[in-house]
């Protein structure tokens, strides 16, 4: 009865500028517009079933790259797309305050994945460098990164969690 969006299509890392019509539509379609879908007929849905143990359920929203106003240079549909969930996912938490149906964040930080990987054949040597760096700092594995985020997400009871699992503080120990 947990409910998790992982909404994840990327543009091209391009300025707006060089991308097609189709990108600019299809991340925030996928994003944004999906996940507002998945949400209205989760909540609905799960509103219609018997309580069990106090709650009818949970619904938790994945950030990714821009859910907090961070920006760079090639993921501007993208991290609009990420930031529109986080203030989507702060008022939804607002609207269903009270009700039996659990809503929250999970961040899994920097996992490679086929996604994040996806931008060293869309930057100069001399970018992709840069930000292989950044990634072998604070990037994690999937399989590390997953068995936290469902143990964390199976424990807890708290509407409007922010489940996180690379912290401002923890990524400031790793470039220490």
């Amino acid at each position: 009865d947990i409910w998790i969006n992982n909404a994840g299509a990327i543009n091209t890392m391009r300025p707006i500028s060089e991308l097609d019509a189709a990108d600019i539509l299809s991340v925030p379609r996928t994003n944004l517009i999906g996940t507002m879908n998945c949400c209205q007929t989760v909540i609905n849905g799960m509103n219609g079933q018997e309580i069990v143990e106090g709650t009818k359920g949970a619904l938790y929203n994945f950030e990714g790259f821009g859910s907090d106003g961070t920006k760079t240079e090639g993921l501007s549909i993208y991290g609009a797309s990420k930031f529109g969930l986080t203030y989507f996912t702060k008022a939804l938490i607002k609207e269903t305050k009270g009700g039996l149906v659990r809503v929250g964040f999970l961040s899994p930080g920097m996992v490679p994945t086929e996604m994040l990987l996806k931008a060293k054949h869309d930057v100069s040597p001399e970018r992709w460098k840069k930000m292989k760096w950044i990634y072998r700092i604070l990037a994690n594995d999937v399989e590390t990164v997953t068995a936290w985020l469902a143990e964390n997400t199976l424990a807890n009871t708290k509407h409007g969690a922010h489940i996180a699992w690379l912290t401002t503080g923890k990524a400031a120990l790793r470039f220490f």
